[in-house]
């Protein structure tokens, strides 16, 4: 399984989920138009890159972070248990490009 999630509150403009990856799964290189996401971790460690910066960020439980629309970036597990974390994306409509 690459990831799965479980929506918690869809709007046209706002979506909150709760992402799940098992041990070695990502979420593959995309970005979105208009919505930034903010993540937080809630269980295990995770990786968010950066691909316009090549900047590398490693968030544990309770940590969070910000990407900026149009920010090419991917999400994978750190370790050998598996992530969770809270996504939020707004305000605007919803895209996944893939790269």
């Amino acid at each position: 399984m690459a990831y799965k999630d479980t929506i918690i509150v869809q709007t046209a403009d706002v979506r909150v989920r709760q992402m799940f990856l098992d041990v070695g799964a990502e979420v593959p290189w995309h970005y979105h138009t208009e919505v930034i996401d903010t993540m937080f971790c809630l269980r295990g460690e995770m990786k968010v890159e950066l691909a316009d910066s090549q900047e590398i960020r490693f968030l544990s439980v309770g940590e969070g972070c910000e990407i900026s629309a149009g920010r090419p970036h991917r999400i994978s597990v750190v370790g050998d248990e598996p992530l969770s974390y809270l996504l939020i994306q707004g305000v605007g409509k919803y895209d996944f490009q893939k790269i």
